[in-house]
C-alpha cells in the first residue's frame, strides 16, 4: 500500500464517521469502528498480566484486534495520546497483521495525515508547528512534521492537484457557504455556529463583551456588581 492508498482510506474513515470539522474526535471514530477504549490504569485493574503485555508491548497504546481494544497510557499528553490511538487505527484501517518499521511508517503517516490532513492546514492558513498544533490538537513534535510535509505537499498541488486532494476538497466543501470548512463549533454563549475560526464566541457575542467592558458607568452598585460577576463568567470561559 503507497501513500496515496492510506489517504484513500482517511477519507474513507472521514466519510464513514461523517467528520466535516478538525480537531477530530479519535474517540468516537474508534467506537465508530467498533473498538472499546481504555486506559493503561483500567486494563491494569482488570488483569494485571495483560497491563504488563501492554506496557512491554508500547508505552504510549496497545490494540487487541481480536477483543477490538485499543488502550492507552493516560499519563501521557492529551495530544500525544490522541497520535497514539490515531496510529492505531492506522494498523487496523490499513489491514496490518505484523510488527515492522514499515508498517509503523505507514501508521505514522496514516495517524498525522488524519489528525491534520495537509489540506486542511492550507485552508486553516496556519504559519508555522505552533498553529499546527494548536489547530489540529496535536504535539508540537508532530505539528513540526506535518508542516514540514504540508509545505511540500503545497508545491506538489501547485502543479498538479491529485484525485484524493479533490475528493478531499469536495468532502469538506460547504455549498451554503461556497468555501472548505475545517473548523465548526458552536459559539460558547449563545451557540450559534461559528465556522473557520481560533474565536470561541461569534461575532455579536464578541461585540457584546467589548460594548461591555468600554460601558463607563452603571446607574446602582447592583448593576455594577451585575456587570463585574458577567465579566468574570466571560473570563473564564
Amino acid at each position: 500500500m503507497n501513500y496515496h492508498d492510506i489517504l484513500v482510506k482517511i477519507l474513507d474513515v472521514y466519510r464513514d464517521c461523517e467528520v466535516q470539522s478538525f480537531p477530530i474526535d479519535c474517540y468516537s471514530i474508534l467506537r465508530h469502528y467498533g473498538y472499546r477504549i481504555f486506559t493503561y490504569q483500567n486494563i491494569r485493574d482488570i488483569n494485571e498480566r495483560l497491563y504488563q503485555y501492554c506496557r512491554n508491548y508500547s508505552e504510549d497504546a496497545f490494540r487487541y484486534g481480536a477483543k477490538r481494544i485499543i488502550a492507552y497510557d493516560e499519563n501521557k499528553s492529551p495530544f500525544r495520546i490522541r497520535f497514539s490511538i490515531m496510529h492505531e487505527l492506522g494498523h487496523i484501517m490499513l489491514g496490518h497483521s505484523r510488527e515492522c518499521a514499515y508498517n509503523e511508517q505507514q501508521a505514522n503517516f496514516f495517524a498525522s495525515n488524519i489528525l491534520a490532513p495537509r489540506m486542511a492546514i492550507h485552508f486553516a492558513q496556519c504559519r508555522n508547528e505552533d498553529d499546527v498544533s494548536s489547530v489540529f490538537q496535536i504535539s508540537r513534535e508532530a505539528g513540526s512534521y506535518a508542516f514540514q510535509n504540508y509545505r511540500l505537499w503545497k508545491e506538489s498541488a501547485a502543479r498538479e492537484v491529485s484525485d484524493v486532494d479533490e475528493a478531499m476538497y469536495r468532502h469538506f466543501y460547504h455549498d451554503e457557504r461556497e468555501e472548505f470548512i475545517y473548523s465548526i463549533k458552536p459559539c460558547m454563549i449563545c451557540g450559534e455556529t461559528i465556522y473557520n475560526s481560533s474565536e470561541d464566541l461569534c461575532l455579536h457575542c464578541r461585540m457584546e463583551h467589548i460594548r461591555r467592558q468600554h460601558t463607563p458607568l452603571y446607574t446602582s452598585r447592583n448593576d455594577r456588581m451585575l456587570l463585574q460577576i458577567e465579566q468574570q463568567q466571560l473570563n473564564n470561559l
